[in-house]
């Protein structure tokens, strides 16, 4: 699986970020998933 990174952050806190990190991280297998299946068509 790719890695990804946060290359700036305009306006997010702290918070907010670490919040959407995690639901990357726990959704990583169907956004790869649904990425896949969106650009094959």
């Amino acid at each position: 699986m790719p890695t990804v990174s946060l290359a700036t952050s305009d306006g997010l806190n702290a918070r907010t970020l670490r919040e959407l990190e995690e639901a990357v991280v726990a959704n990583a297998k169907l956004i790869q998933e649904t990425w896949n299946e969106y650009f094959r068509a």
